[in-house]
């Protein structure tokens, strides 16, 4: 059985984790997602969100935007539908799953089940629902 605990909705296009980047001479490595992160978080952080009890159940629909080139009759066609073109989806699950590291879950090795859908939209965000599993 599942409980809903917490369901949050970003705002803004679905932004997917970049590999870490290492400095030129070798010796430090830096998270090129650190701004994009810092801007969500600080408004992650005046939700009052709590953290979770595992095992927890991680759902995440990403609403990627429609291109601007499609007619507007494609568009409407396409609104809702499945989207199967890059970003991977497992690179926006990793953003979003460190992103509620320690304000949803104490760590993502808490999070027991996954479901991931990537879809077009009109309004590009990304919902996310956690819940725990028991």
């Amino acid at each position: 059985m599942r409980k809903v605990k917490q369901q949050i909705t970003i705002l803004g296009m679905p932004i997917p984790q970049k590999r870490a980047r290492v400095t030129r001479g070798g010796m430090h490595t830096y998270d090129p997602n650190a701004k994009d992160k810092a801007l969500i978080m600080k408004e992650l952080l005046s939700r009052k969100l709590e953290i979770q009890e595992p095992p927890i159940a991680f759902y995440m629909a990403a609403f990627m935007k429609i291109p601007k080139s499609y007619s507007g009759k494609r568009r409407d066609e396409i609104n809702g539908k499945h989207h199967t073109k890059k970003p991977d989806i497992d690179n926006i699950y990793k953003f979003y799953s460190d992103l509620l590291q320690e304000i949803c879950y104490n760590s993502d090795s808490e999070i027991c089940h996954v479901y991931l859908e990537k879809r077009y939209s009109k309004v590009p965000r990304v919902e996310i629902e956690i819940s725990t599993v028991d």
